[in-house]
Formats: C-alpha cells, sequence, structure tokens
C-alpha cells in the first residue's frame, strides 16, 4: 500500500479509471467492482487522502454478456473514462496525469491531452522497451509519481502534455 497523507496532497484531488471487463465476462457485477474499492477508500480516509470517484469501463471489445460484449470509447486506450471524469468531476485534463505500468495508461493519457506518468513497478520495466522517455516520464514506483505531482503541484508548476522527460533511465 502506498502510504500518502492530506500533507502530500496539496492538489484538488485523485479519480481512479479502470477497465474492468471480467463484469462482460460474467466473472462478477459492478457491484462486486464498487466494494473492491471500499477498501482503498477507507485507508486513503484513514489518512485524510481521498478518491474523488472511481470512473469503470465494464466492456469487452469481443465478446461479453449483458449488452457489455461491445467496442467503447471508454475502455483504455479510448480516452473515454477520462473524458468522463472531467465532465463529473470539473478536472482540467491538460492539468492532470494518467500514471500506470503498461503503454495503454500511456496512450490514453496522450489521446486525453494528460501528462502521461510510467511507473516501472508491475509491468513497467517490460514497458519502457515499447514506451521512450519522450513519450511519458519515468518513476520507480507509484509513490515516487505521487512526490513528483505533489512536489510540482506545491511549487505552482502545471502540467502539459509537453512536460516530459525521465528521472529513472
Amino acid at each position: 500500500m502506498v502510504k500518502i497523507t492530506r500533507e502530500d496532497l496539496p492538489f484538488g484531488g485523485a479519480g481512479n479509471v479502470i477497465n474492468q471487463s471480467g463484469v462482460a465476462l460474467g466473472c462478477f457485477s459492478m457491484e462486486e467492482v464498487a466494494v473492491l474499492h471500499e477498501p482503498l477508500t477507507r485507508q486513503l480516509a484513514e489518512v485524510g487522502a481521498r478518491i474523488d470517484g472511481f470512473c469503470v469501463c465494464p466492456h469487452h471489445p469481443t465478446a461479453g454478456q449483458g449488452g457489455y460484449g461491445q467496442f467503447c470509447n471508454c475502455r483504455k486506450v479510448e480516452p473515454g473514462l477520462l473524458l468522463q471524469a472531467a465532465r463529473e468531476h470539473g478536472v482540467d485534463l491538460e492539468r492532470s496525469c494518467m500514471i500506470g505500468d503498461k503503454e495503454s495508461y500511456i496512450e490514453t493519457g496522450e489521446r486525453a491531452g494528460c501528462t502521461p506518468l510510467l511507473v516501472l513497478s508491475g509491468y513497467g520495466r517490460t514497458t519502457t522497451q515499447t514506451v521512450s522517455s519522450q513519450r511519458a516520464r519515468r518513476f520507480v514506483d507509484l509513490k515516487a509519481a505521487a512526490d513528483y505531482i505533489c512536489a510540482l503541484t506545491r511549487q505552482g508548476c502545471t502540467f502539459s502534455p509537453g512536460n516530459k522527460g525521465s528521472l529513472y533511465d
């Protein structure tokens, strides 16, 4: 678990966008997905932080049931979930970051106009083979990416798609 306190979050808030094709495949329901978010929400609240919203894509492009088996604009790499978050929560995507460990996160952020950040944990080390440091700034883990965002925000800096580079090559 990444520990981030309220003091670490000088910016407006945070959101979570996630593909959950298991809904389309009948592995679990949207209600069960919501239950999975409760521990994270609770743990963040215990340290004075929050997730402003969860945007979930329940679709699968080639299989599925209950109307969920379809191509959609909300499944990463399409920017639909980020656009939804922008509408629902007043997010300025040009001043936002998309953090992930796969190229699909980086491309989604690019398509939405966010600054993409690549974390090297999870699939990130493999992803460095296909995502150049010119496309996404690199961080050892989620905490390092969050620290970077917080530091820039405290300094009054804003993000833009051109604000790239690499800390960990």
